[in-house]
């Protein structure tokens, strides 16, 4: 299960600095695009609180995945992924099925890693900047004390946690609203 707390801030350079002085190197940049789908006569208000369909793949490539994930709660969810060889025909698949595109998010992401946390710098078009610290595990009090320790450690206080935002859901919501996930 991967857990995850997302917190807004106003600056990624000041968060860079922190991440330096702690020593946590940076792993990996992409420039990623997420299209958010719901299936024919299943639009995403009706499915079951959290279930989210969506497609990912890095800006300029073909290859990319299907994933299907299941919200437990605000901090946790269950993730089921599959490789894509061609990002193209896996859309005329969708098509067909009658599956809608509810919304697409454009962001460019910078992870980190150090020990067993994932931390990723997010500038994400429309919506702003993002700092996102996840970890897999059991959805424990103890999991989301070590992540929100972390955050602190980054100079991120909780009156930037961003709980109930998920990027998809907020592009749905500024184009009108007329599906959401929650």
């Amino acid at each position: 299960m991967e857990i995850e707390i997302k917190a807004r801030v106003d600056d990624l350079n000041e968060i860079r600095k922190q991440l330096k002085k702690l020593k946590v190197k940076k792993v990996n940049f992409v420039h990623q695009i997420d299209e958010y789908y719901s299936l024919y006569k299943r639009p995403l208000t009706k499915v079951k609180a959290g279930d989210i369909l969506r497609v990912r793949y890095n800006h300029g490539e073909r290859v990319g995945r299907l994933e299907y994930h299941s919200i437990r709660n605000q901090y946790a969810a269950e993730e089921y992924e599959v490789s894509v060889g061609d990002i193209r025909e896996l859309k005329k698949i969708l098509h067909h099925m009658k599956a809608r595109h509810e919304a697409t998010v454009n962001k460019k992401r910078e992870y980190y890693k150090k020990g067993r946390f994932i931390i990723t710098l997010d500038y994400v078009k429309a919506l702003g900047t993002f700092v996102e610290i996840e970890l897999q595990g059991d959805d424990t009090k103890k999991n989301r004390r070590a992540i929100i320790d972390m955050f602190y450690q980054l100079g991120i206080s909780d009156k930037q946690f961003c709980i109930d935002i998920k990027y998809g859901t907020e592009m749905i919501r500024r184009k009108g609203g007329k599906y959401a996930y929650f």
